[in-house]
């Protein structure tokens, strides 16, 4: 394997486990919702959500209570590449990862975290049932969370080629986040790029991301971009809406030079 193969690997593995955490770790800033129990009928007094909220984030169910653990959980089915593609240092570092996060879940098996970190990892080897099974696992725990649906959608979409599962998988996300935009950029770019019988709904779902997100500058961009090669003058519309609110975007005024 090459140099440059070593590192385009190396790069991959890395942004794919520090995308998986900083979007978990927005989805719990901006989430004030129940994660444990979407029927959970009791509720914390005011002086108490911090500390409830901390307790449904981090899980309190023993292994008993829960779900079965999805068969297979603990081991990875490599795919018939990725060992001929992945320098051995770079795999024994995410199998060391992996045993460390079994461990973590065998001590807190009801953590959104950990089984949402555990798919990572087999999605990055290829194991993509496996990913599967445990996000859809982390789905059945915290039926209220929006980063294992949304990992989910993607799976079904680039691996399964499963576009109405991924659909219902991204529209389960945006249901527990509206208000966050990336959720609905996906499902308008699957819609745009493989999902023919329904791509007419795109530019729609993004219309629906600046409904819930009024004003929000990458939501103006992305609606400018998705219109400029059809019709123009919406282009012109949403790119200058978005400078008026950051008039200092060379990217925008770029964009708007080239529609004239």
């Amino acid at each position: 394997m090459n140099k440059n193969s070593k590192i385009f690997w190396g790069v991959l593995i890395l942004g794919l486990a520090i995308i998986g955490a900083v979007v978990y770790l927005y989805v719990l800033k901006k989430s004030n919702l129940d994660l444990t129990n979407d029927n959970n009928e009791e509720k914390t007094s005011t002086s108490n959500n911090e500390a409830a909220n901390t307790k449904n984030i981090e899980g309190y169910r023993t292994k008993e209570e829960l779900p079965p653990f999805p068969t297979g959980f603990d081991r990875i089915n490599y795919g018939p590449k990725i060992l001929s593609e992945i320098g051995p240092e770079q795999r024994k570092k995410q199998e060391d990862n992996f045993k460390e996060l079994l461990d973590k879940i065998e001590k807190n098996p009801d953590s959104l975290d950990l089984w949402v970190g555990l798919g990572l990892i087999k999605n990055v080897f290829e194991d993509y049932a496996g990913a599967r099974d445990v996000w859809e696992y982390a789905s059945v725990i915290r039926p209220a969370n929006a980063v294992s649906f949304n990992n989910l959608g993607g799976l079904y979409w680039h691996y399964f080629k499963d576009y109405p599962k991924a659909e219902e998988n991204y529209r389960k996300a945006i249901s527990n986040m509206p208000e966050n935009p990336g959720l609905y950029k996906d499902l308008s770019d699957m819609y745009k790029y493989s999902y023919r019988e329904k791509a007419g709904l795109a530019d729609d779902v993004l219309l629906e991301a600046l409904q819930k997100n009024p004003g929000n500058v990458q939501v103006l961009i992305w609606l400018g971009d998705y219109y400029k090669t059809t019709d123009k003058a919406k282009a012109r519309q949403y790119f200058t809406e978005a400078l008026k609110i950051d008039p200092e975007n060379f990217s925008i005024k770029k964009e708007l030079d080239s529609l004239n």
